[in-house]
């Protein structure tokens, strides 16, 4: 985001906060009144999944798939895209682009998504059965994806597995830190 906005987010709206006053500058969502009434329309209240700032803008994901580009510094909805089914977990990106996990018939695919008009742009199927703990973005354009038990990276061209290595013990969640030129984990 920029210097002098903060964005917080609840279960059904984000608010993007003026970072010297905290007052509001703009919101994005169902306010908590509209979430509260009894006669409201709860399928099209669908609750926020996940958040990520790439390429200059504030990526948001809903529960029932649909995801939304807002400009950080003035909330303007830049696009809105529905996908079925909906990501799985967090999202990464690049610049130009984002990508975000699904799982069909028990594997795991990567789905990657242009990150300035929303469009559909590839899918890279694995053989992965297991859960995907979390995944990276790699400066050169390489996904690489961390299970309870292994690492493997994608290469986002040629959609093949690069490589794949056990951890030898089980991640823990949060053990993971990418840095500029490498991926650090912890095993137990």
């Amino acid at each position: 985001a920029r210097a002098d906005v903060i964005i917080v987010a609840t279960p059904h709206q984000i608010l993007g906060l003026d970072a010297k006053s905290g007052e509001r500058r703009w919101s994005y969502g169902e306010p908590k009144e509209k979430v509260d009434d009894p006669g409201a329309d709860w399928e099209a209240l669908s609750p926020f999944h996940t958040h990520a700032l790439i390429g200059g803008r504030l990526i948001s994901v809903r529960e029932d798939g649909r995801i939304s580009a807002l400009s950080p510094s003035t909330g303007k909805v830049l696009w809105t895209q529905f996908r079925k089914p909906a990501p799985a977990g967090r999202l990464r990106g690049t610049g130009s682009w984002l990508a975000y996990h699904v799982v069909e018939s028990g594997h795991a695919v990567l789905c990657l998504m242009d990150a300035e008009t929303g469009s559909w742009v590839d899918a890279i199927p694995t053989d992965e059965t297991r859960p995907i703990e979390d995944f990276f973005v790699t400066l050169d354009g390489r996904i690489v994806v961390a299970t309870s038990q292994s690492l493997s990276a994608y290469d986002t061209e040629s959609k093949e597995r690069l490589w794949q290595t056990s951890s030898g013990a089980g991640l823990r969640p949060g053990s993971l830190t990418p840095d500029i030129d490498a991926l650090y984990f912890v095993g137990e």
